[in-house]
């Protein structure tokens, strides 16, 4: 008879453990939804009024204002990226120089001036400060322009 009282005490042991572990995980998941929805699971700081660079995994930078920066797919807004020119073959000098271009005059197919980028992708990104050789550039251009 022991041997039965024993068995169902385990059974009821085994139960009650299930019940608590199912209730935890209920928790950890409303919690999380919870956190997404009212946007407090977001730990990204983008300076809004300041342009970035953006540097992806294939080696490409571009800069302009990064957006939306905690979903899958960050909007980088006016961008601009740096064009390589190939070195004068009559120069002494071997190095390459660039330019900087706006995305929406570089291509034939003429974007728009919006990249939707892939989260994934993304290495990292900076703010570019008021003395950055690229931003006094950008800034040169945007005057020429309007």
């Amino acid at each position: 008879m022991s041997l039965k009282l024993n068995q169902r005490s385990f059974q009821l042991f085994n139960t009650v453990v299930l019940a608590v572990l199912l209730l935890l995980a209920l928790v950890a998941v409303l919690i999380h939804f919870y956190r997404l929805s009212t946007g407090r699971e977001r730990t990204t700081v983008v300076g809004r009024q300041a342009y970035q660079a953006v540097f992806l995994t294939n080696d490409q930078v571009y800069f302009g204002h990064l957006d939306a920066v905690d979903t899958r797919y960050p909007i980088l807004d006016d961008v601009y990226y740096v064009q390589l020119l190939p070195a004068d073959p009559n120069s002494d000098k071997s190095a390459s120089t660039g330019r900087v271009v706006r995305l929406i005059d570089s291509a034939t197919h003429k974007p728009t001036n919006r990249m939707i980028l892939n989260r994934e992708q993304i290495l990292f990104w900076e703010d570019l400060s008021d003395r950055s050789p690229i931003l006094q550039k950008i800034m040169e251009l945007k005057q020429t322009v309007q």
